[in-house]
């Protein structure tokens, strides 16, 4: 498929003021990202829209539906605010065979456990930081 027939949806989770503070200089930074992938995209050929991750789940789907988006670059680093919710977002995309950009759910859910991460490195004998749960 050509560059000048793709669309695509530059997604990305963002800030929610009032529940999660912490996490709004990350979310802003990455909305700015966003931005600029969306612009590049569509000066390669690409036809791209952003589609922010705000409160709703449904709305998110929804607009990739009304935009029939045929790949989603996947920034969302979290949901609703938190980010242990990350692998959630790639989790809906995978099961509604939505096709997405960067690691699957549970690539992400294992990557935000460390002690899991530590055990799968440590069972390949890749050197690990000792640790306690």
């Amino acid at each position: 498929m050509a560059a000048d027939n793709l669309k695509a949806g530059v997604a990305f989770n963002t800030h929610e003021p009032f529940i999660y503070r912490r996490e709004k200089v990350s979310e802003d930074s990455v909305a700015k990202v966003a931005e600029i992938v969306c612009q590049t995209l569509n000066q390669s050929g690409v036809e791209a829209a952003l589609i922010p991750l705000q409160r709703s789940m449904f709305n998110f789907l929804r607009k990739i539906k009304e935009l029939n988006v045929q790949v989603v670059v996947n920034l969302c680093e979290g949901f609703f605010g938190n980010p242990q919710w990350e692998s959630n977002v790639a989790a809906v995309m995978e099961v509604l065979h939505i096709p997405f950009t960067g690691n699957g759910a549970r690539t992400l859910a294992v990557c935000q456990d460390k002690h899991q991460a530590k055990a799968i490195l440590s069972s390949f004998n890749l050197p690990v930081a000792p640790s306690q749960l």
